[in-house]
This record gives C-alpha cells, structure tokens and sequence, in this order.
C-alpha cells in the first residue's frame, strides 16, 4: 500500500467537508433518508443537518463518513 507523506494531507475546511459528504451521497443515488439508515443515524434530517452545516456532531459525521466508505483524520 502506498501512503502519501503527511505533507500532502490538506485539511479540508467545514465547507468542503459538506460538500464531500453532499457529493459522495449523490455520486452512489442515497437520499439522506437511505444514508441515515446505512448510518445507523435515526433520522435523516441529521444528514441534510450535516449537509448544510448546521450538524457539528463530531460521532454523527464519523458514522456517515464511515457509512460512505470515507474516512475523518485528525493530523497536526
């Protein structure tokens, strides 16, 4: 497995983190409520919440992530 140098991980900003979670979701045809239950997350208003920013559960951003096969890093 080849692993990029840390120098090449770009933090992504809140914006670009909706915009990844909005563009995967589209990309594999999920409704937000399909992408709740793969998420295990109750209620789909959490992914549009999360979508537009306004969701800043770290737990709930991971389970979607994980959900669409992403992953979060924290890096210093």
């Amino acid at each position: 497995m080849n692993i990029p140098p840390m120098e090449s991980v770009k933090p992504m900003n809140d914006a670009e983190i909706e915009a990844a979670v909005r563009a995967e979701r589209e990309a594999r045809q999920l409704t937000w409520y399909a992408l709740a239950k793969m998420a295990g997350i109750p209620n789909q208003a959490t992914i549009r919440a999360i979508e537009q920013g306004k969701d800043v559960r770290l737990a709930n951003v991971e389970r979607v992530a994980r959900a669409l096969g992403l992953t979060l890093e924290l890096v210093r």
